[in-house]
C-alpha cells in the first residue's frame, strides 16, 4: 500500500509531465476553456498513451534500441488515427485542431518504458503509467473546470453562475497558460517541502 501511494503521488508531482516536465503544455494551455474540451483531451491524451505502451510491449527487445524507439513513434502515429475518430464520435461538437497530434508526445513515456520496465518490474511499471495519467488528467480536469467556471460561470455548459464568468478572460490562452504557471509553482512548492522534510528526517536519524 505504501509503494502504490508513493507511486500515485510520484505521478501526481514528481513525474507530472505538465507541472514538472513541462510536456503539452500547449495543448494544455489552449484546450482547458471548458471542462467538456478537458474531458477530450484526458480521452485522447489516455487512449494514445495506454495502447502505444500495449502494442509497443509487442516490439522484440532484442532489435537496436534506436529501432525500438522508431517503432514506438509509428504506432503512437497509428494509434491516433483511431483515436482521432473516436474523439470525434464521443465528442462531436468539440474539436481540439492542430493540438490533438501534439498528443503524440506521450510516447515520451514510452521511450523510457524499457529502462523503467527493467528497473521496476511489470506491476510497478504500470502503475507508475497510471499514476502518470491519473497526474496529467486531475491537472486538465481542473483547469478546465476553473476557466470555464471563471470565464463562462459554467460548468459541462451548465450555468453556474447566473451573472455570468466573473473573469471571461480566463477563457483566453493567455490567461491559462499563467494558471498552468500557477499549478506548476504549487507543485513545485509541494517537492521542496518534501525534499526538505526527508533531508530533516535523514539529519534525525544520523
Amino acid at each position: 500500500m505504501k509503494i502504490q501511494t508513493q507511486t500515485a503521488a510520484e505521478g501526481l508531482f514528481r513525474r507530472n509531465i505538465i507541472l514538472v516536465a513541462g510536456l503539452i503544455t500547449a495543448p494544455a494551455a489552449v484546450c482547458t476553456d471548458t471542462m467538456q474540451r478537458a474531458l477530450m483531451l484526458c480521452f485522447s491524451f489516455d487512449a494514445i498513451t495506454v495502447l502505444t505502451i500495449l502494442l509497443s510491449g509487442l516490439v522484440p527487445r532484442k532489435i537496436p534500441y534506436a529501432l525500438r524507439i522508431l517503432s514506438y513513434s509509428l504506432i503512437a502515429a497509428l494509434v491516433y488515427i483511431p483515436t482521432a475518430v473516436a474523439g470525434e464520435f464521443l465528442f462531436p461538437k468539440i474539436s481540439l485542431g492542430i493540438y490533438l497530434p501534439l498528443l503524440t508526445v506521450s510516447l515520451l513515456l514510452t521511450s523510457q518504458r524499457d529502462y523503467h520496465f527493467v528497473k521496476s518490474g511489470w506491476l510497478r511499471f504500470v502503475g507508475m503509467v497510471f499514476a502518470d495519467i491519473l497526474g496529467f488528467d486531475l491537472v486538465i480536469l481542473l483547469m478546465g473546470a476553473v476557466r470555464e467556471l471563471l470565464g463562462f460561470g459554467t460548468l459541462m455548459g451548465e450555468t453556474i453562475l447566473p451573472s455570468g464568468g466573473v473573469l471571461p478572460s480566463m477563457s483566453g490562452v493567455s490567461l491559462g497558460i499563467i494558471l498552468l504557471g500557477l499549478f506548476a509553482a504549487f507543485a513545485q512548492a509541494v517537492l521542496c517541502g518534501q525534499g526538505k522534510e526527508q533531508s530533516d528526517s535523514d539529519v534525525s536519524a544520523e
